[in-house]
C-alpha cells in the first residue's frame, strides 16, 4: 500500500474552506432555530440524570451507550431548562462541522485535489441525504461517534500511540456507531502497518464496550438475528441510497457509484479504500441488529450521513486520479459547487418537513403549562400535551408538572380561552382504576344501552352529554396480565385528532375507567389499540357526583 504524504495547501482553498464552515455554521444553526425537542429527546430531558441505575447517564437509550450525549444535554437542561433549541442543537452542528474539516485535513494528506477536497468537505457540511444528523440535536450521538472515531484515525496518521484509545472510547460512548468506527480507525493503522496501535486503538474502547454491555447494555440491546441471509441486500441497500441521496439521482445511478468506488478501492488501495470498506462494516454491524424492519431501514438519513463520511476521500481520490487534464478539474469544480447547492435545497426541504412535525408539542405543551401553573390538577399521568411527539415518550404529566414547577419550561402569560379548553379536555382523559365522572354518555355507533365488544382495529363512537366514564375490561373468554395489557386509542371531535392513552389505559386482570370530558367536545371515538377489549356504558345514579380520588 503506498504511502500517503501531506500535501502544501494554497491560501486559497483553505479560505474558502474556513469560509465554507462559517456559512455552513449559519445555515445550520438557522435550521435549527425552526425545530423543536421531539420524541427521543424527552428521555434525555425528562428522565435522566447524574447517577446509576435505570434512568442514569449509563443506562442505554434504546440500545446504545449514550453518557456522553446523556452528560450533554444534562448539562444544558440544568443551564436553560426547555427554552432554546438551537442551542441544543449547536453540539451537533460543532461535531459534524469537525467531521467535514476531519476529512479534508485527512483527504489532503492522501492527495486529493485541494479544491475537490474544499468542495467534497463542504458538500458534507450540508449533507441533503444526512439530514437528520444535521438538523435533529438529538442525533449528536451518531455525529458524535463519527467525529471521534475520525480524531482517532486522524491521531493514528500523526503517529500518536495511545491518543486514538482515548477518542475511541469516546465514539464509544456516545452511541452504537462508534463500534464500527473503532473497527475503521484499527484498520486505517493496520493499513500503515502500526499493529501496536492498531490493538491499542480497538482493545481499549472494546473491551470497554464489552464490559458495559455484559453489565448493563444487553437490558435494551436489540434482537440480533441468525439468519443473515439479506444482510448483503442491507449493505447494498444502505451504500446506494447514501450515494443516490447525495447526488440526488435515481437509485440505479447510487449503484453504479458503489461499483465505480470499489473498483477504484481496489486499483488504490489507499487509506481511504479503507475508510470506503469500511462503511460495508457499518452496515453489517447496524444490520445485524436492524434486519427485522427490512432492507429499507439502512436508507435512513442518519445511516447515510455516516456512511458518506467514510466513502467521500475515497470519492476525491478518484477524481483526482481520473480527471488529470486542468479543463475537466475546473468542469467537475462547477458540477461539485453546484452539488453543494443541491444539497442545500434539499437539506432545507426536510428540514421544513420534519419542523412540521416538531409543533405538536410545541404547540400543545405552553397551554398545558399555563393550566398547570395555574393550579389546575389532572386524574391521570399521560404524555404532556398528547401530540405525536411526548405521547411516544416518557414525559408524563408528573414530569411535566415538575419542570414547570423548577422553571425548566417556559409558561406563556397569554394563552387563548380556545386554547385552554383543548388542553384541559385531552388532558382530563384518563384512565383510573375508578371512574371519576358521573354518567352521562351513550353509544352512537353502534347504538347500544350496555356494552360493545371491540377487536383489535374496531371503534366506537360515544355521545358526550356531559363529562362522563366507561369501564374497560378484557374480553370474556380472553385473559389479560399486566405482562399482557391491552390499551385504547381516544379520538375527540372536533378537537386534535387522536389522542392515546398512556400507560394508565392499559387493561389488565381488573377493569378500568376510561374517564371523558365534556364541555366543548360533542364526541369521542373509542377504539381497540392492541388486542380485543369490553368497553360498557355506565348509568347515573341519583344525586352522584364525579369522584376525584
Amino acid at each position: 500500500m503506498p504511502t500517503s504524504r501531506s500535501s502544501t495547501v494554497s491560501s486559497r482553498p483553505r479560505q474558502v474552506h474556513y469560509l465554507t464552515i462559517g456559512v455552513a455554521a449559519f445555515i445550520l444553526i438557522y435550521e435549527s432555530t425552526r425545530e423543536w425537542f421531539f420524541l427521543d429527546e424527552w428521555d434525555f430531558l425528562a428522565n435522566r440524570g447524574a447517577k446509576l441505575g435505570r434512568d442514569g447517564v449509563f443506562f442505554p437509550h434504546n440500545e446504545h451507550w449514550s453518557t456522553i450525549p446523556i452528560l450533554i444535554w444534562r448539562g444544558l437542561f440544568n443551564l436553560v431548562g426547555v427554552r432554546y433549541y438551537w442551542l441544543y442543537a449547536l453540539p451537533l452542528i460543532i461535531a459534524a462541522l469537525g467531521a467535514a474539516h476531519l476529512l479534508w485535513r485527512l483527504m489532503l494528506r492522501h492527495n486529493v485535489d485541494p479544491w475537490f477536497a474544499t468542495l467534497l468537505a463542504a458538500s458534507f457540511m450540508v449533507l441533503g441525504v444526512g439530514w437528520q444528523d444535521l438538523i435533529w440535536a438529538f442525533q449528536i450521538g451518531f455525529v458524535g461517534s463519527l467525529a471521534f472515531g475520525l480524531l482517532a484515525i486522524d491521531a493514528i496518521e500523526r503517529e500518536k500511540r495511545y491518543i486514538p484509545a482515548l477518542w475511541g472510547l469516546g465514539a464509544v460512548m456516545c452511541s452504537g456507531l462508534g463500534v464500527p468506527m473503532v473497527i475503521a480507525a484499527a484498520l486505517v493503522a493496520l493499513a500503515h502497518r502500526r499493529v501496536r496501535v492498531a490493538l491499542i486503538a480497538a482493545f481499549v474502547p472494546g473491551a470497554a464496550f464489552a464490559i458495559w454491555w455484559v453489565a448493563i447494555g444487553h437490558s435494551s440491546s436489540p434482537t440480533v438475528f441468525t439468519n443473515t441471509s439479506q444482510l448483503p441486500l442491507y449493505i447494498w441497500t444502505g451504500l446506494t441510497a447514501a450515494l443516490a441521496g447525495y447526488l440526488d439521482l435515481p437509485r440505479v445511478v447510487g449503484a453504479v457509484v458503489v461499483v465505480a468506488l470499489a473498483a477504484t478501492a481496489v486499483w488504490l488501495r489507499s487509506i481511504p479504500a479503507v475508510l470506503a470498506a469500511s462503511s460495508v462494516v457499518l452496515f453489517a454491524f447496524v444490520g445485524i441488529g436492524r434486519l427485522q424492519d427490512g432492507a429499507g431501514e439502512a436508507a435512513v438519513s442518519r445511516y447515510s450521513f455516516v456512511a458518506m463520511a467514510l466513502l467521500l476521500p475515497l470519492a476525491g481520490q478518484f477524481l483526482t486520479t481520473v480527471l488529470r487534464h486542468r479543463d475537466l478539474r475546473v468542469i467537475v469544480d462547477v458540477a461539485l459547487i453546484g452539488l453543494i447547492g443541491i444539497n442545500v435545497l434539499v437539506l432545507h426541504s426536510e428540514a421544513t418537513t420534519w419542523a412540521v412535525g416538531t409543533q405538536y408539542d410545541r404547540i400543545e405543551l405552553p397551554p398545558a403549562a399555563y393550566l398547570v401553573d395555574h393550579g389546575e390538577r389532572f386524574l391521570g399521568d399521560l404524555p404532556a400535551g398528547n401530540g405525536y411527539g411526548s405521547a411516544q415518550s416518557t414525559l408524563t404529566l408528573s414530569k411535566f408538572t415538575q419542570m414547570v414547577k423548577n422553571g425548566q419550561f417556559p409558561v406563556p402569560e397569554h394563552v387563548s380561552a380556545s386554547e385552554l379548553a383543548t388542553e384541559r379536555a385531552v388532558l382530563t382523559v384518563s384512565a383510573t382504576p375508578r371512574r371519576a365522572f358521573p354518567a352521562g354518555l351513550a353509544f352512537t355507533n353502534p347504538k347500544t344501552p350496555t356494552c360493545v365488544n371491540l377487536l383489535q382495529g374496531m371503534a366506537v363512537a360515544v355521545t358526550l352529554a356531559g363529562p362522563g366514564s366507561l369501564r374497560l375490561t378484557s374480553s370474556s373468554p380472553l385473559r389479560y396480565s399486566q405482562t399482557t395489557p391491552l390499551s385504547v386509542t381516544v379520538k375527540l371531535h372536533p378537537g386534535r385528532g387522536a389522542t392515546q392513552i398512556g400507560p394508565a389505559a392499559n387493561i389488565g386482570p381488573t377493569d378500568r375507567w376510561l374517564n371523558l370530558p365534556g364541555g366543548g367536545y360533542v364526541s369521542a371515538v373509542v377504539a381497540a389499540f392492541d388486542g380485543p377489549v369490553r368497553v360498557c356504558e355506565t348509568l347515573a345514579q341519583p344525586g352522584q357526583r364525579p369522584n376525584h380520588q
